[in-house]
């Protein structure tokens, strides 16, 4: 299948898990607030618990002071009064008794500026938020063999963006709590361009940590995890 920028293409249906062996079923589905509470509770505390006992060589997490439940809540209801409108989406996966556990979590801007005035589709997805449950924590949730999501969590923002007649186009800042570790991920694992500091952005000008795909780029991450859908 040759995906264009007019292709409806399905979410990510499966995942390799961390040992890179096997595939995992996943399923991308609209983030309740039983969702949030459900990480806030369990995964949220497992993640704070890492970060506190982590040691010089573990790189830090920028979402250990998040709260799922406040931005599930408050965020949306923030860019409504501005017109906008966000959407939140969470990636389950199954425990040993079969239960829906969330894995992952995102929340995007739906039809936000674009950066690069040069393209022709001035519109894009701005991933605001996004978090993987850690390994050790899915586990403990029953989850007998966890997915690795980080690129999953990607193509899930590109999709989202193809299907809203944005042409794939997508951008996102990456945490200045995740220190560089973000930034490799973002620009190694997950392939995306990455402005250069001082570019001018919507609202003021890059720090240097933001990353995006545009249609062209979008498009080749897209086929790169076809396998995956």
């Amino acid at each position: 299948m040759i995906i264009t920028t007019t292709t409806s293409l399905p979410y990510a249906r499966r995942a390799m898990n961390h040992a890179k062996t096997a595939w995992v079923d996943i399923k991308v589905a609209h983030m309740t607030m039983q969702h949030a509470l459900d990480w806030d509770y369990t995964v949220q505390r497992e993640i704070v618990r890492a970060q506190r006992a982590r040691g010089p060589n573990q790189p830090p997490r920028a979402d250990a002071g998040w709260s799922w439940v406040g931005i599930r809540t408050l965020l949306p209801l923030a860019l409504r009064l501005r017109n906008r409108r966000c959407q939140p989406l969470t990636i389950l996966v199954r425990n040993a008794q079969g239960q829906a556990v969330p894995a992952g979590m995102l929340l995007l801007i739906e039809h936000y500026p674009w950066p690069l005035t040069t393209d022709p589709i001035r519109r894009s997805t701005f991933t605001w938020f996004l978090a993987s449950a850690p390994k050790a924590a899915l586990l403990q949730r029953g989850v007998p063999d966890p997915p690795s999501l980080g690129r999953v969590l990607i193509d899930t923002a590109l999709v989202h963006s193809l299907g809203s007649g944005m042409g794939g186009q997508m951008w996102l800042h990456a945490a200045a709590g995740g220190g560089s570790g973000l930034l490799q991920f973002y620009s190694h694992t997950c392939q995306l361009g990455r402005l250069a500091a001082g570019t001018r952005i919507p609202g003021g000008r890059s720090d240097g940590r933001h990353f995006y795909a545009d249609s062209a780029l979008a498009l080749k991450l897209l086929n790169a995890l076809q396998h995956y859908r």
